[in-house]
């Protein structure tokens, strides 16, 4: 497990810099304050739900956690600010992700650390709820940055069994393509996938 964990704070400290020196050379093609709502219909959906108050609520009352149920989660930054749009911050979110498999919270099987947002694919352990595990998420994140920093709630899908994981996870890496942020997965550096 260490190891594994090693090889992805270097991968994702090779990706930096690799971000670094691309967007230096203008690899990553937009000034990110161009950026507004995401093209992707299917999240924009999603994100419209999680910006409702009233949404939100109508959300968590139906949520059941399930001991091995693998999780599609989208949580969003308050008002939308694009708090990960700073190298630490985003650096310091997916530690947070390597943070909750440690302490036994779940699987972390995929996630993508997008300016506003966050998508995380996890099979729950069991030691804690699904609300738990993200809340504690949330919390770790906003404690180390110092101030609350995240929307209320968030959206989880318990993913079926005929779906597809594989591509699930390929959709998720594939957000800063479909945002526009990066012309390559290869250059953006916040992101983490089991199979890819």
């Amino acid at each position: 497990m260490i190891s594994v964990q090693t090889s992805f704070l270097k991968k994702l400290d090779d990706r930096a810099a690799s971000e670094r020196s691309y967007g230096k050379a203008g690899v990553l093609p937009t000034p990110f304050s161009a950026f507004g709502a995401y093209p992707c219909a299917a999240s924009s959906s999603i994100l419209e739900l999680m910006d409702s108050l009233h949404h939100g609520h109508k959300l968590r009352r139906g949520r059941v956690s399930i001991q091995q149920q693998q999780y599609l989660v989208t949580a969003v930054t308050r008002n939308r600010l694009p708090w990960f749009h700073e190298t630490e911050a985003a650096r310091l979110l997916c530690r947070n992700f390597i943070a909750m498999e440690n302490i036994g919270a779940g699987e972390s099987l995929c996630f993508v650390v997008m300016p506003d947002h966050f998508h995380w694919l996890l099979s729950l352990s069991g030691k804690y709820s699904l609300s738990q595990t993200v809340g504690m998420l949330k919390s770790q994140t906003a404690r180390a940055m110092g101030q609350s920093i995240w929307q209320r709630g968030f959206h989880d899908h318990a993913l079926r069994e005929e779906e597809d994981r594989v591509q699930i996870a390929r959709y998720i890496v594939a957000n800063p393509l479909r945002a526009g942020i990066t012309t390559s997965v290869r250059f953006y550096p916040y992101w983490n996938a089991v199979w890819l």
